[in-house]
């Protein structure tokens, strides 16, 4: 009966190995940035499934709690003033901002920076996203 088990619980991983059932792939874009003030380095996780931008969220880490704190308070100040920003989820630990969804700001930086309307990040390819990112300077693997 024990080997039976064992047997089933082995063959259950393998099937969930080779068919990805249960699984979802990353990719993690990067970006290191200094000014006279502070120094923040970035790092933006896409949740991707079916090829597809399913969710979008980010980690900051900063050289000083002071610059991590302050700007948390903008994020703050976002969440108060912007529907759309209300569901950042942000939390800061030290020198540390985790954003649960970042799509909001994402998109922001990419509609600016590409002088577009509007740049929507949930829903598109793999590789889109990273062309997106790599073209803000982003490295990504």
């Amino acid at each position: 009966m024990k080997k039976m088990f064992i047997g089933l619980i082995g063959f259950g991983c393998g099937l969930l190995l080779l068919t990805g059932c249960g699984s979802s792939n990353k990719v993690v874009c990067s970006l290191s940035s200094t000014d006279e003030d502070a120094e923040v380095t970035a790092d933006i996780i896409a949740t991707i499934e079916d090829d597809k931008v399913k969710g979008v969220s980010a980690k900051m880490m900063f050289d000083t709690e002071a610059n991590a704190s302050t700007f948390y308070g903008f994020l703050n100040i976002a969440q108060q003033y912007s529907e759309d920003a209300k569901n950042l989820d942000a939390k800061l630990d030290g020198k540390t901002i985790t954003i649960g969804d970042y799509s909001y700001m994402l998109e922001h930086e990419a509609s600016e920076e590409e002088g577009l309307e509007e740049v929507k990040v949930i829903g598109k390819s793999k590789q889109s996203f990273i062309d997106l990112m790599e073209a803000q300077s982003y490295k990504c693997k």
